[in-house]
């Protein structure tokens, strides 16, 4: 409100002086800021700038600014001023009623940027620059994604570009490489700007390019490149070069994959680009295979990468949900969502290898011990490839990436020769050494998949909690699904989780360990609505055992058809008493969790707790468990709580504490209204599905249906 009328002011008095005040306004980077100032909301800050602009520019073009030897870059600064210029002018429906039209945010900060870069021939960007002026005599900020050719390095086809293509060999390049993502990154903050990037088809490139980049890896202690497939042809010159260069290009490549991950991450925060990474690009699938490919837990699993695919698929979940045609554009969002939050389940608490029940074998084969090449020769070591058939070399050899072939072994010297072999083979070992302390000095730039401790559980506690951030989505995201009656595939196609499965996400394998990092309520409260319960025995078939609909031919052949031996009937039997001993102890978790917590009464999910267990228990209550589970002491403890709280166990009409902050914005966002009250009678309803989960009550001890659910 003040710098810019100030500026304009000053620059119009400067009538006399016209050189000295571009040059001036140039180098200050006044000219700079005002061309930042061109994405402000605000209409007049947008005038004051492009009125600064105005008479740079017709400074800058002035007689004595042309005489001027100074003045570097005049030309190319007065083409961006005059592109600037030509852009707001061509805009459709551009300075109406006197208004300069507002900027995209990636336009105004690459203009700013570029021209920074132009005063200095030294700059990364300078050549970038003077490309971006000498493109268009008229720049197109409404139409064109600037430097998306020199941040990423793509062709102006969909190609994706070869291993070592992202990262340039020279040190220039890879400067102005990572200057023009920065700028990308910085410059993505409104939805126009994602819509630019959306159109210039790079969310999917940066997708492809992250996936190229991490094709294959070096491993530090070999020295080498692995690859899962083939190898790049890019890559390919990079198997004879010494350690350094290796390093060298595997920091190049963990740049840019880190580069492209800001930028998707920047672009999640523009409606367009969400839209188009869900329903285009498929942001979500891509993110639940990667998780999929996650190693376990003792393996060393990237807690910090889980914690941003789970970040991205909580945002784009929760945002289009909320679209009115949601279900006309996506019509398997539910089975998707429900896989994502799967999949994500599964990878962090490695439901796989708990599955399979045994570890998964490792990519390389181990090594025993180092191969003692003086004690094989003298006699005293046994070779351990001596007694290795054939077939067993073979398969070693496949499983091994570096073959018993490749370790050259010294013919057999005579007695007099081992002087000589030994000398050689202690040189050997010094200059091993001496390489290896040179590496240690250079340790800093290895990829290693070891972290500090510290940094690892930070890494992991981060993880959960944006687990669990996914997991109230999902609660909220089922209040937008249609009912089953309406025969549409959204309220079809719900895959429930299995007992046995339930059981292991909050007990583990065993019950004698708590396999995952995810908060007690949250669980307890995605299991209410997404966990299988058995249902009552169907009255057809009793009819069909035990009365006179059994002798009708057709249902007899139908009731012959489904029956099984006996040893696959007591197999059943088995597991399902199994299933029925896992949905108990679950049951008593979410009952302990969500009605019977005090802490969890206090918290903002107090309210939607207790509704939650109340339905759920309302649909258990209608299965043979469910009615054996009302004579529980638990459910005796449950009836008492009713007793001394009042109408819905006393947590309707209290204010809520405000510590949603902890399960992330968007849960913030989406309990906000909880801290407001409830609505009228939700306390009764909670009471009517009490009433259905503890009715039928003998024993003589517990206070009546009357005096206990009013």
């Amino acid at each position: 409100r003040f710098l810019l009328p100030a500026l304009f002011s000053c620059l119009s008095e400067c009538t006399s002086t016209k050189a000295t005040a571009a040059k001036r306004a140039h180098e200050s980077g006044i000219a700079s800021y005002c061309l930042a100032a061109l994405a402000s909301k605000s209409p007049a800050t947008r005038n004051y700038a492009f009125g600064c602009l105005d008479l740079i520019g017709t400074y800058a073009k002035s007689s004595e600014a042309q005489e001027d030897p100074q003045f570097r870059g005049r030309k190319a600064f007065c083409l961006l001023i005059d592109g600037v210029r030509g852009g707001a002018a061509a805009k459709r429906g551009g300075f109406e009623d006197g208004v300069v039209p507002q900027f995209p945010c990636l336009a105004a900060r690459v203009a700013s940027a570029v021209c920074e870069a132009l005063q200095d021939p030294n700059h990364p960007g300078y050549a970038a620059s003077h490309q971006y002026v000498l493109r268009r005599s008229k720049l197109r900020p409404w139409q064109d994604a600037p430097l998306l050719k020199e941040a990423l390095r793509m062709p102006d086809t969909c190609k994706v570009p070869s291993f070592v293509a992202f990262t340039p060999s020279e040190k220039l390049q890879k400067k102005t490489r990572r200057w023009a993502m920065a700028l990308l990154i910085e410059g993505c903050r409104d939805d126009e700007s994602g819509r630019l990037l959306r159109d210039a088809h790079a969310l999917p490139l940066l997708m492809a390019h992250y996936d190229a980049l991490r094709t294959g890896g070096y491993d530090p202690v070999e020295g080498k490149l692995t690859f899962l497939g083939e190898v790049p042809p890019g890559a390919k010159r990079l198997l004879d070069e010494p350690a350094y260069k290796l390093r060298r290009a595997v920091k190049d490549v963990r740049q840019a994959s880190n580069d492209a991950l800001k930028l998707l991450d920047a672009l999640l925060t523009t409606k367009p680009a969400r839209r188009s990474l869900f329903h285009q690009n498929g942001l979500t699938s891509w993110a639940r295979i990667h998780l999929s490919h996650q190693k376990f837990d003792d393996e060393g699993k990237n807690y910090e990468w889980c914690a941003r695919l789970i970040k991205w698929m909580a945002i784009l979940y929760d945002s289009q949900v909320k679209h009115e045609r949601v279900l006309e554009d996506a019509p398997l969002f539910f089975v998707d969502l429900d896989r994502g939050v799967r999949g994500m389940m599964d990878c962090l608490c490695d439901a796989d290898l708990a599955r399979v029940g045994y570890e998964r074998p490792k990519f390389r084969a181990e090594r025993k011990a180092p191969l003692d090449t003086l004690g094989i020769l003298d006699g005293s070591v046994e070779d351990p490839n001596k007694r290795m058939s054939a077939s067993e070399r073979l398969r070693m050899e496949a499983r091994d990436v570096w073959s018993e072939d490749e370790l050259e072994y010294p013919e057999v010297p005579a007695k007099r020769d081992l002087d000589g072999v030994e000398a050689s083979i202690k040189r050997g070992r010094a200059e091993a050494k001496r390489r290896k302390e040179l590496q240690a000095q250079d340790r800093s730039d290895t990829e290693s998949t070891a972290s500090d401790a510290s940094e690892n559980n930070d890494a992991k506690v981060e993880c959960f909690a944006r687990a669990d951030e996914l997991l109230l989505v999902d609660y909220f995201c089922q209040h937008a699904r249609p009912p089953s009656t309406d025969g549409t595939a959204a309220g079809l196609l719900l895959n429930k989780i299995e007992p046995k499965d339930a059981y292991f996400y909050v007990f583990g394998m065993d019950g004698s360990e708590k396999v995952s990092g995810f908060d007690d309520a949250v669980l307890a409260l995605y299991l209410t609505q997404r966990m299988r319960v058995h249902p009552v025995p169907d009255i057809g078939d009793v009819l069909l055992k035990d009365t006179d609909w059994s002798q009708s031919p057709v249902l007899k052949g139908i009731y012959d058809s489904m029956r099984h031996d006996a040893t696959t009937e007591a197999a059943k039997a088995a597991d399902l008493a199994l299933d029925n001993q896992d949905l108990r102890a679950v049951v008593v978790f979410i009952v302990e969790t969500l009605v019977l917590n005090e802490a969890v009464a206090r918290s903002c999910l107090g309210r939607r707790a207790l509704v939650a267990a109340c339905r759920f228990l309302s649909s258990y209550a209608q299965t043979v468990d469910g009615r054996v589970w009302r004579f529980t002491e638990q459910a005796q403890r449950v009836a008492k709580l009713r007793a001394a709280t009042g109408p819905g166990c006393g947590r309707f009409g209290v204010s809520r504490s405000g510590d949603a902050s902890k399960y992330g914005s968007l849960v913030e966002a989406r309990l906000a209204g909880d801290q407001n009250g409830s609505r009228r009678g939700a306390a009764f309803v909670c009471d009517e599905l009490l009433a259905a989960a503890l009715s039928d009550f003998t024993c003589a001890e517990w206070p009546d249906d009357g005096a206990v659910l009013d």
